[in-house]
């Protein structure tokens, strides 16, 4: 991919997982930033919007999902392309 980077923001509370998905996004040309809470990635975004966030469904304190109706609520929040990502497998647990 040519041209400037994608800065990407990925939000999981496993290091590993933020290893994994940093090591993966960078080898696309990606400016990731790595952080474990929703805080942490509330108040990144505020200080300078990410184009993309990976952000884990269940997080220690504030969860993912509420991560997302946050950033989306703000100015510009539309403009974020958000993907959610859990480890959950059973049907009951998207309703």
């Amino acid at each position: 991919m040519s041209g400037v980077a994608l800065r990407t923001l990925v939000v999981d509370d496993s290091s590993s997982v933020r290893k994994l998905l940093s090591e993966l996004l960078r080898e696309r040309n990606h400016e990731v930033t790595t952080v474990g809470t929703a805080e942490e990635a509330l108040e990144a975004h505020l200080r300078e919007p990410f184009h993309l966030m990976l952000v884990d469904w269940t997080l220690p304190g504030m969860s993912g999902l509420d991560l997302c109706r946050t950033v989306r609520s703000r100015p510009g929040g539309d403009h974020v392309v958000i993907l959610v990502i859990t480890g959950r497998n059973r049907a009951d647990d998207l309703h």
